[in-house]
């Protein structure tokens, strides 16, 4: 098991030991949570990790420099320089020493060449971090927002589908269907089916948490309420923003001309090396060359795995341990509320309509009314749904 795989398990591990101090807290159910945690972390893929005070063994290590990518073409390079080597005539050899000096031009426009592409694929590998980065802290500042705007019961359903985004992200990112016990206890069993077979899940979830905002200042009716929903509402926008911010970095690579242009151009360099240099080299040619070929078309593996990181390569992002992050931050949260007084703000309505008779009214037997369907909020059984 992978270092980031680890983290996975570790945070499943602490919050199966908070489930048990939470005393009947009602945001999740203990054994559908520890279901979804589980899940999540046995679809964790092995990660390439470099621990910084083993110098030696980052050197030595095999795994997560994308072989597979440069595979077939340095073993075509260094088959041409082994036959080259032992079939070209020594005079003919020696006298294609005289393209060592085109083969020096070329060889630094390629060397700018391949410093660009990979410079743009670590560049891309950051902004798409930051997007993460950013997607967690929407969820986690909308989880307490609403909460504390909405109250305990009436943001259930919000801080339920903010926990199952990160999971809906990683599906959509990934382009799979996805596990619908990754969902476990956090939708009923057909708001899940409909989520995973959404054209674009992480959409489904925005749009259902809009819904039920939106929902909840009409059914208030007060100018407080529209004020605080119109907040979360903005909240709700830049978790959009971000989600968009990784979607466009997976959905858009380089350019194929400038990649197209610098493969030629590297095969054509690296089969020009025996070439040029075998009557210098001699039978040094082959592992000369392939050492060069090994280096350079690593830059091109390196490049290539890192410019979209949102699949299951060594070097990509474990997207598991994002979701099982927002899911501990959001659980943290509810029992936070749970455990202490109802915040001022829900509490600024007429004392009527807060009246905790009129509240079991609206909210009946703990399902919020949203756009025509009922929402789960108390219960995730096949009776209830999100279906926005």
């Amino acid at each position: 098991m992978s270092r980031e795989a680890d983290d996975v398990r570790v945070l499943c591990d602490d919050d199966d030991d908070d489930d048990d101090d939470e005393g009947g807290l009602p945001v999740y159910d203990a054994a559908a949570r520890r279901a979804r945690l589980k899940a999540l972390e046995m679809s964790a893929h092995r990660r390439a990790e470099y621990r910084s005070e083993r110098w030696l063994g980052t050197v030595t290590d095999i795994r997560g420099r994308n072989l597979a990518f440069l595979a077939w073409p340095w073993v075509w390079i260094v088959v041409f320089s082994v036959a080259w080597t032992s079939l070209a005539p020594r005079r003919v050899a020696r006298r294609a020493t005289a393209l060592a000096a085109a083969v020096s031009i070329v060889q630094s426009a390629l060397a700018f060449l391949l410093v660009f592409r990979l410079a743009r694929a670590a560049q891309r590998y950051w902004e798409a971090r930051q997007a993460a980065g950013a997607m967690i802290a929407s969820c986690r500042t909308l989880a307490s927002t609403a909460t504390a705007s909405m109250g305990f019961e009436g943001s259930e359903v919000v801080r339920r589908l903010l926990a199952a985004f990160p999971v809906a992200t990683k599906n959509y990112l990934r382009r799979v269907r996805g596990d619908e016990r990754q969902l476990a206890g956090l939708v009923s069993s057909r708001d899940a089916r409909a989520l995973l077979d959404a054209e674009c899940q992480p959409i489904w979830c925005v749009d259902a948490v809009r819904a039920a905002v939106v929902r909840w200042a009409r059914r208030k009716g007060s100018h407080l309420e529209a004020h605080l929903a119109s907040n979360l509402v903005r909240d709700l926008d830049d978790l959009t923003l971000h989600f968009g911010a990784m979607e466009r970095i997976n959905n858009t690579p380089l350019p194929f001309v400038y990649v197209a242009h610098l493969r030629v151009f590297l095969l054509v360099f690296l089969f020009a090396l025996p070439v040029a240099y075998g009557g210098i080299w001699g039978w040094g040619t082959p592992l000369a060359t392939a050492l060069i070929a090994f280096a350079l078309l690593g830059i091109e593996a390196a490049a290539v795995e890192c410019e979209r990181p949102f699949a299951r390569e060594p070097n990509h992002f474990a997207l598991e341990a994002f979701c099982v992050l927002v899911d501990a931050n959001v659980h943290q949260t509810a029992a936070f509320f749970f455990h202490h007084d109802e915040p001022p703000a829900a509490a600024a309505s007429s004392s009527k309509q807060n009246s905790p008779q009129r509240r079991r009214n609206d909210d009946g037997d703990g399902a919020a009314r949203l756009g025509g369907d009922f929402v789960a909020v108390g219960r995730t059984d096949e009776s209830a749904s999100l279906r926005p």
